[in-house]
């Protein structure tokens, strides 16, 4: 049952990688010019996560949600950053 939960969860979660996607990519390109170089090293991670829901759902390897708990954070940390130097300079 536990197993089952958490094969669930993760299909879940790859799924709403998989939509968030889109987004993302395009929401990275349009900040990149507001953010620092190591910034801009670190907003191509979409694609991990990209990928790593790719792998999930074609193979069932979790490779996601390593990916998710180690990457998001940093990413929204990142654009926080941006946000608050954007809302300093407008």
């Amino acid at each position: 049952m536990k197993a089952q939960a958490a094969a669930t969860d993760v299909k879940n979660l790859a799924a709403l990688v998989k939509q968030k996607v889109p987004m993302m990519e395009r929401n990275y390109a349009e900040l990149a010019p507001y953010m620092t170089v190591a910034q801009r090293s670190r907003a191509s991670w979409w694609l991990a996560l990209d990928v790593g829901a790719d792998t999930y759902l074609r193979t069932g390897k979790d490779n996601l949600t390593g990916a998710v708990t180690g990457l998001v954070p940093l990413m929204i940390a990142d654009l926080d950053d941006v946000a608050k130097n954007l809302k300093a300079i407008t």
